[in-house]
């Protein structure tokens, strides 16, 4: 059996998937990103963990089920949510290359709902 190069992303996603309710990891791969030359997808983890979290910028706002964004230009969850959408959706292609694989791990570029069981390699 080959061993399999170990890359710096490995570990860092690794590190995320074993600590799923710590945004620690998820921040120092942010970091790692923008020094590595990656500065949105960095801002786009950044970004989901200001909008995931309680103590974050979830305000009352206009927000309804049929309108999913008010109408205040000073709302901050709803600038952080049109940023988040601005992030992937220019840049999913590249953050996220490859089709689901034939064993159901999901290689999620939002780092959220990534599988426990995911394994690289």
């Amino acid at each position: 059996m080959t061993a399999v190069a170990r890359t710096a992303h490995d570990a860092f996603l690794e590190a995320i998937v074993a600590a799923p309710g710590d945004d620690t990891p998820r921040l120092v791969y942010a970091d790692w990103l923008e020094e590595h030359g990656e500065g949105e997808r960095a801002e786009f983890i950044r970004v989901q963990i200001v909008l995931s979290s309680p103590e974050g910028v979830r305000v009352k706002c206009g927000r309804t089920k049929s309108r999913p964004e008010c109408s205040d230009p000073e709302c901050r969850w709803c600038f952080y949510r049109r940023r988040e959408r601005s992030l992937l959706c220019h840049n999913f292609a590249k953050w996220n290359p490859l089709p689901p694989d034939p064993h159901g791990d999901v290689w999620d570029v939002t780092l959220r709902r990534l599988k426990a069981t995911a394994s690289w390699g």
